[in-house]
């Protein structure tokens, strides 16, 4: 790595440079980004690092806390901190990665997942796990950590033994904020042009690096400035069925700021109850014959 400016540090592309010693990619220590300006590949350190190593989440996470703090990069003015700073969150004591394990809760865990069409090596990856202690809280929920910069900021559980509750998150006093206060996938903001805005988690992880979820359709000014203070150029919103105009109105906060689009809810519905459901690959093909959302079309819509 060569010592970079503005918290930048360049190197040979794994992908593109092919021994030319062009040192065009880079990473930002402090944000936990991967860019390359030759090829365009852009993500988070971590996967960066677990697709070039081939190794796991946590082995990456281990290896990218070894480097941090190891050079002495000139940096800019730091940008502003968007709504509280959370110094600590620890994810429930007994949690376990969902690849590890052989009990029977491991293997229901699992099975859940796969019945919503998610990937459990992808699922891994991303830090999603559940809880072997009975006497846990949250023991019979699939925690999924909610990450930005490499950093964990909050958690959710969702239940898949038949609990009271189907979420359960951790209080506000326990962590510092509450899910309004956060999104799950952040790290899109950084790294993506295009995101599509899902009301749920499992919405947002059918849609990849690409989904970003806001736990509701009630987007908090937390949230919202997140979204405008970011790089990325366009949303995309997925409604869920009874939830069309709640989606449009949160959508029009952003003309003016963002490209956006609102998935057309007569078209969703036939395909599906909802993204998890209706697959990413159809989600895209509709999202390529939306049009850019106005004003026009917004009070057409809230006044229907």
């Amino acid at each position: 790595l060569n010592n970079g400016t503005n918290g930048w540090l360049s190197f040979n592309c794994p992908f593109c440079d092919h021994s030319r010693n062009k040192r065009k990619c880079a990473v930002h220590v402090e944000f936990q980004i991967i860019k390359c300006w030759e090829c365009g590949y852009k993500d988070t350190a971590h996967s960066f690092v677990m697709t070039t190593n081939k190794i796991s989440y946590k082995s990456a996470i281990d290896l990218i806390g070894a480097y941090k703090g190891k050079f002495n990069i000139s940096r800019a003015t730091p940008l502003p901190t968007i709504g509280k700073t959370v110094s600590s969150v620890s994810l429930p004591l007994s949690y376990t990665p969902i690849m590890h394990g052989e009990s029977i809760i491991a293997t229901r865990a699992r099975n859940y997942l796969e019945d919503r069409k998610l990937n459990l090596s992808v699922l891994d990856r991303l830090g999603v796990g559940y809880c072997t202690d009975p006497k846990d809280p949250y023991f019979g929920y699939i925690i999924f950590p909610f990450k930005h910069r490499g950093v964990l900021t909050y958690y959710i559980g969702r239940d898949y033994l038949g609990n009271y509750l189907r979420y359960k998150n951790p209080l506000t006093s326990e962590v510092g904020l509450g899910k309004t206060e956060v999104l799950y996938n952040e790290d899109a903001l950084d790294i993506c042009n295009v995101i599509f805005i899902t009301e749920g988690i499992f919405d947002a992880l059918t849609m990849g690096k690409y989904g970003v979820s806001l736990q509701g359709w009630a987007m908090s000014t937390t949230q919202q400035t997140k979204l405008l203070h970011s790089g990325v150029k366009e949303l995309c919103f997925i409604p869920d069925v009874g939830y069309y105009k709640q989606c449009v109105q949160i959508a029009s906060k952003f003309i003016g700021h963002k490209n956006v689009r609102v998935l057309p809810i007569d078209i969703l519905k036939h395909l599906g109850k909802d993204a998890n459901d209706i697959g990413a690959g159809a989600i895209i093909e509709l999202y390529k014959q939306t049009p850019l959302l106005d004003y026009s079309m917004v009070i057409d819509i809230l006044n229907a």
